[in-house]
């Protein structure tokens, strides 16, 4: 459907949003910090110099899109041309305008460009293929993607799932292949990477000796972990609640599942400590990835750490997020994944989006996507691949060489030629 609907009043729409900041509620960043951040990354010139995307479709795909109505015409354009692939149709059901933020980013960097809005069943895999494929008939150049998830593949990019993602998009060689842009996920401090070592009781040991790894909960949100491993062994995953001596929560291996991860979820008790151990309990035992999602693992590794769908698909672009210094942020993680580079590029965050400091690598992928379309408006004969080879080359260098923190360097435009 293509929806263009009167506006309502910002702030009413920023105060029904759960967890923004008083900040954010009352004000928040203003649009000239939102110019500043575009200026930053070489779009205002180009802005000036008319190009802005004007004949390119950029496809968001996020969990969901509440309070986007309010914002046509304003910080979003005119009208876009949305859908749901969940069982209910809702783009708004979540509630968190998420998707909303990562709009307003790319619309913000690339303010022609046409936006498609598409959300899918978070447990869903083929409805969130179908949005694929429905943004690529749309005539969607660039996809955005800052929803991941770990679940979905083996954390090496590999499974059955990245295989038909692969083919959907395309070697981005082709006229019609799409540049899938993806964050790389906010997991830096919430993951462990390498090879099963046996210890006291058959149990992992995290280090020499430590067979507990403590987990500390950030605020109020679900706890879930995902141990990724690919077939061919069995694991039992197990939280531990305080001194407790019988695990509170445990989870096996699926052996009959081509992706057998086991994963728990459960909310964190105020004042309760937890710990987490990795049991093997069949096959033959080898490497794994131990991925937490809203708390922070004593024992933990950067290296590998974009190991979330749709991130550590080859064919995909990943990016990580950088302070105002062109430091890694604390939670961006880090490649390689599938023997690549990841992340590709990275971007500042947060991006001050529609009044609100929109963070995270949420934030970097859609400027990213942002770029790619400006790229692509200036060029409509380039591929996915060129775009994608484009933006690596003219990338500001982070460091003196390509690397799985940075990538390439910060996303950036370069001068258009007078």
């Amino acid at each position: 459907m293509r929806v263009a609907v009167k506006s309502l009043p910002l702030l009413a729409v920023l105060a029904a949003l759960p967890g923004l900041t008083p900040a954010a509620r009352h004000g928040g960043p203003t649009k000239d910090q939102t110019a500043a951040h575009v200026d930053r990354l070489g779009a205002a010139a180009w802005h000036q110099a008319g190009a802005r995307g004007r004949g390119v479709k950029v496809a968001v795909l996020d969990s969901d899109f509440f309070g986007y109505r309010a914002e046509l015409g304003k910080t979003l354009p005119r009208s876009v041309k949305a859908r749901s692939f969940r069982k209910d149709h809702s783009l708004e059901a979540q509630r968190s305008g998420h998707g909303l933020h990562a709009a307003q980013v790319v619309h913000a960097v690339a303010p022609a460009a046409e936006l498609l809005l598409a959300n899918w069943d978070a447990g869903n895999f083929t409805s969130f293929l179908d949005a694929v494929g429905w943004a690529k008939k749309e005539g969607a150049r660039v996809i955005t993607c800052s929803v991941t998830t770990p679940t979905w593949g083996d954390g090496e990019g590999g499974g059955p799932h990245h295989a038909r993602l692969a083919r959907a998009l395309g070697k981005g060689e082709a006229a019609g292949d799409v540049l899938f842009v993806s964050s790389a996920g906010n997991v830096a401090r919430g993951h462990w990477a390498g090879t099963f070592h046996r210890g006291p009781g058959g149990h992992h040991e995290w280090a020499r000796g430590v067979i507990d790894n403590e987990l500390t909960p950030r605020g109020k949100r679900e706890v879930r972990l995902t141990l990724i491993h690919k077939p061919g062994a069995a694991y039992e995953l197990l939280v531990y609640e305080g001194d407790d001596k019988e695990p509170k929560y445990r989870r096996k291996s699926d052996a009959n599942k081509g992706l057998p991860s086991p994963r728990i979820a459960f909310k964190a008790q105020r004042g309760k400590t937890y710990r987490v151990r990795v049991r093997a309990v069949g096959g033959r035992p080898g490497a794994f990835h131990l991925v937490t999602r809203d708390s922070w693992l004593e024992q933990r590794v950067l290296k590998g750490s974009v190991c979330s769908f749709p991130a550590d698909n080859p064919v995909v672009l990943a990016v990580g997020a950088v302070d105002d210094a062109g430091d890694r942020t604390e939670y961006s993680p880090a490649g390689p994944a599938a023997g690549r580079l990841k992340p590709e590029l990275v971007a500042p965050s947060p991006f001050a989006a529609g009044g609100v400091n929109f963070g995270g690598t949420s934030a970097a992928a859609p400027q990213v996507a942002g770029v790619a379309a400006l790229l692509a408006g200036k060029h409509p004969g380039w591929t996915a691949r060129q775009l994608r080879e484009a933006m690596q080359k003219q990338a500001l260098r982070l460091a003196a060489k390509p690397n799985n923190e940075t990538g390439y360097g910060r996303v950036t435009l370069p001068a258009l030629a007078k």
